[in-house]
């Protein structure tokens, strides 16, 4: 759980860099560990940061012209379809 921007930024980065490495499919980047239980009751902060976790990734994502819905998909993988990052992320794409 990070507690302000700064935070955030280094998990968007050492995530978008987590996809540049070759990973054993047992590997999990750190942001996913803490969410290994899919009914898990998410809270606000869950939420605040999510948003702000992928308004920072829309944002590197644009400036480096990386592939947009293969990171969906990544995070989709990894997260679920219920988790606010992919709800977030989903409803952008639509738009």
């Amino acid at each position: 759980m990070c507690e302000d921007r700064k935070c955030v930024e280094e998990v968007v980065d050492d995530y978008l860099k987590s996809l540049l490495r070759p990973q054993s499919t047992n590997e999990k980047f750190k942001l996913f560990q803490d969410n290994e239980e899919e009914d898990e009751e998410i809270d606000e902060k869950t939420v605040a940061n999510s948003y702000l976790f992928t308004e920072i990734l829309i944002k590197r994502i644009l400036n480096a012209d990386l592939d947009l819905d293969f990171i969906f998909e990544d995070l989709k993988s990894k997260l679920g379809n219920s988790h606010p990052i992919v709800i977030f992320l989903k409803e952008l794409l639509e738009e």
